[in-house]
């Protein structure tokens, strides 16, 4: 994060790009090997060019994926980026897809028309007597294992870049944290960055 924040010529870079460059092993996992038949699947010949987040009301973010969430800012990535019913993993793992079954359609939507994907998903769950302070929870139910979560999967096209971030959120920092998140908070607070650090309980 420190890194990402530093440099105005640091970018995010993708998984399968951070591979490439030979600066992250592969996993063989059962998770790994999951997620590379998932992406061919949504993103056929460009999967290297995804980047991954999720749908959030409040700022916060899963908490199996770490206690702090980067909340983007709106503008730079509406035009390329797409959302997903949930995690696009445990979605094509659950129904099996593969070179025989390709996602079924009504799954995804536009970044425009996210509120009618999220209406669709959770229309079921919202009661008469739902109150407005509940919907951040709904659309994003954080638990301790990752495929135990529900929330909307965002997925945006192209490099992440420091100007792209709103803010940082960060959930029950501990106190060593005290000087990082400040050296952050004064990167971020720079006009050409235009972002800030906010501490949630």
């Amino acid at each position: 994060m420190k890194a990402l924040v530093s440099s105005d010529n640091q970018l995010y870079a993708s998984f399968y790009q951070l591979v490439g460059a030979g600066a992250r092993r592969p996993e063989d996992t059962p998770v790994e090997k999951a997620r590379l038949l998932a992406d061919d699947l949504l993103f056929p010949y460009y999967r290297e060019e995804m980047r991954f987040a999720a749908l959030s009301l409040d700022g916060l973010g899963a908490t199996s994926y770490g206690e702090c969430s980067l909340v983007l800012k709106d503008g730079p990535i509406r035009e390329r980026a797409t959302v997903f019913e949930e995690n696009s993993v445990y979605f094509c793992k659950r129904r099996d897809l593969g070179l025989n079954r390709s996602v079924p359609p009504g799954y995804r939507a536009t970044w425009d028309e996210r509120d009618q994907l999220a209406v669709a998903k959770l229309e079921s769950v919202l009661q008469p007597e739902t109150q407005p302070s509940d919907f951040a929870r709904i659309l994003l139910r954080p638990h301790v294992k990752p495929k135990e979560d529900d929330f909307i999967e965002v997925h945006i096209y192209g490099p992440l870049h420091r100007r792209n971030i709103e803010r940082l959120v960060v959930r029950r920092p501990k106190k060593t944290d005290g000087p990082l998140l400040k050296e952050i908070a004064r990167i971020l607070k720079d006009p050409e960055v235009g972002g800030t650090v906010e501490i949630s309980e």
